[in-house]
């Protein structure tokens, strides 16, 4: 008989929906005759919109913009949900970053002129965050 392979990329920003893909898609292929092996998934994160780094970069970027900066959770899998697992859970995380066209993909790339500005942004929250740590 023919084989085929499938190969996919499972992700959510909610741990409990990611499983209940991955548990779906078992039942799937168990209908049609078909085997799943399951490698461990990317965790998810579940952004804290309530959260003190997200209100201090809010700040920061409207002082910078002269308006409130938009904040929204996607749905992707982001190094967050594996930097808090890693370090116990009980961390307090951002995603946001240059302008990037055509991730994960050969036509991959990022606009030059919205990187400095995003480190710069990082430089000036980590600053903040120090100061009121001291």
């Amino acid at each position: 008989g023919k084989t085929a392979k499938v190969l996919t990329s499972t992700r959510s920003s909610v741990g409990s929906a990611l499983e209940s893909a991955r548990n779906k898609l078992s039942a799937i292929a168990a209908l049609a005759g078909a085997s799943i092996e399951k490698l461990p998934s990317y965790p998810g994160w579940n952004p804290n919109m309530d959260s003190e780094a997200l209100a201090l970069a809010s700040k920061i970027l409207s002082d910078r913009l002269g308006r409130s900066p938009g904040v929204k959770a996607i749905h992707a899998g982001l190094e967050c949900g594996l930097l808090i697992e890693k370090l116990g859970g009980d961390v307090d995380a951002l995603s946001f970053g240059p302008t990037i066209t055509g991730a994960h993909s050969p036509d991959e790339s990022v606009q030059i002129d919205t990187v400095a500005p995003f480190y710069d942004l990082v430089k000036e929250i980590l600053s903040e965050l120090a100061k009121k740590r001291a």
